[in-house]
């Protein structure tokens, strides 16, 4: 007689609940088997169930059982029932787990807004991965997984969005704070409102230097915006852009410093802004620290007087990377010791090329790259030809290109 899977059900439930005969008797090994064989037949004609595939327990491994249940293949539906929140639980790779055996789960697609982890980019990029295969629609590998992974929270590296790998980037090439004014700035400058423009030539700033220095103060008067000559220890300030040399020779780090203090203070009364550059001569390897210390020293006593320090981070030189190696080790002192304050990046811009955008370096550090120094193809306006190696002056159309940034720096510090 035909016997239904709803008797054998019963029969089965039956058997768990009634105490059964010695494993070695026949009959209930019989009995035992029929049940078996008959309840799989049963289950097979149970395996399309919209309630098992995808939802499982995919959430909280990333791996979950939906990939089991998912082998039956036809329950779409269901794969995106929890797999996203599966993501979430971990670190977003999770999301790409096994679940995806959910059939033709397409909803299993929606694990694409790990694009939004993606954002900050960081750990959210493999977050971000989970979701576009989403796509494959067999797989689902992890639905709405990519939303909640972890990378997403934790995606506090902007910088590095072009990782994002699932959708928009964290913003590649955008800054990490927009108070360090790098290449970025140049193209800052040119949408800067005229407004904003006008009041770098009324806000009273004075800019003390050498060479190089020069080789700004001459791009931006090719720009449009010149430094009136300030002689070092001046009191009464045009309004708008001063600039001037040190009396201190290059290599004096401790003159130059105290002769930056001393002007600010003497024009606290009008001063907005007051900058100084170091050269590349007073930040060597055995200058650095004495270097770090002059500036810090006359840095606090400025700002005590009321007046704001846009600080520059010291120019590099070509083919000598012993030489640019502590010139990067007092930039990135100056980036965590004046960690809120503006600072124009002069060696981000002189070591990035103009044309590709790459990272000029040699020998483990960043250089001004050929493209931007003084050459006989380029030479700077004032300071002559470099030699071959040991010095970074400024091709004077690549000067009024960084001027443009150091114009923007100084416009950032007055506000």
């Amino acid at each position: 007689m035909a016997t239904s899977c709803k008797q054998i059900a019963t029969r089965a439930r039956l058997r768990d609940t009634l105490p059964m005969p010695s494993a070695r008797s026949s009959n209930a090994v019989f009995v035992t088997l029929a049940l078996t064989v008959a309840g799989s037949a049963c289950g097979s004609k149970t395996s399309d169930s919209p309630s098992t595939p995808g939802v499982a327990t995919a959430g909280t491994a990333g791996k979950a059982s939906a990939g089991a249940s998912g082998v039956a293949g036809s329950a779409g539906a269901s794969g995106s029932a929890t797999a996203g929140s599966a993501g979430s639980a971990t670190a977003g790779t999770g999301g790409s787990g096994d679940g995806g055996g959910g059939g033709t789960s397409g909803t299993g697609g929606t694990g694409g807004t790990g694009g939004t982890a993606g954002n900050n980019g960081g750990a959210a990029g493999d977050s971000g991965t989970a979701g576009t295969s989403g796509a494959a629609g067999t797989a689902g590998k992890g639905g709405t997984g990519g939303t909640g992974g972890k990378g997403g929270t934790s995606g506090t590296s902007g910088v590095a969005g072009t990782a994002g790998k699932g959708g928009a980037s964290g913003g590649a090439g955008a800054p990490a704070t927009d108070t360090v004014v790098g290449p970025w700035g140049i193209a800052a400058w040119d949408a800067l409102g005229a407004t904003d423009k006008q009041a770098v030539k009324t806000a009273r700033s004075f800019f003390l230097h050498q060479s190089v220095g020069g080789d700004l103060e001459d791009g931006a008067e090719a720009v449009g915006y010149k430094f009136e000559w300030v002689a070092s220890g001046s009191v009464g300030l045009a309004p708008g852009l001063n600039g001037g040399l040190f009396d201190s020779s290059n290599g004096n780090y401790t003159g130059k410093c105290t002769e930056f203090q001393q002007m600010a203070i003497a024009n606290a009364a009008t001063a907005r802004v007051a900058i100084m550059k170091l050269g590349y001569a007073d930040v060597l390897a055995g200058t650095l620290t004495g270097a770090q210390t002059a500036y810090l020293a006359a840095v606090t006593q400025v700002k005590a007087s009321g007046v704001r320090v846009l600080h520059v981070t010291p120019p590099l030189v070509y083919d000598a990377p012993e030489d640019n190696a502590p010139k990067l080790q007092m930039r990135q002192w100056m980036l965590t010791t004046f960690a809120g304050d503006v600072i124009f990046d002069l060696e981000d811009l002189e070591s990035t090329h103009p044309t590709t955008g790459a990272r000029c370096e040699r020998g483990g550090s960043w250089e001004i790259c050929d493209a931007v120094r003084s050459t006989a193809a380029c030479p700077s306006q004032n300071q002559g030809i470099d030699a071959p190696s040991g010095q970074g002056h400024l091709c004077q159309k690549q000067a009024e290109r960084l001027a443009r940034a150091f114009l923007y720096a100084i416009s950032r510090a007055a506000k």
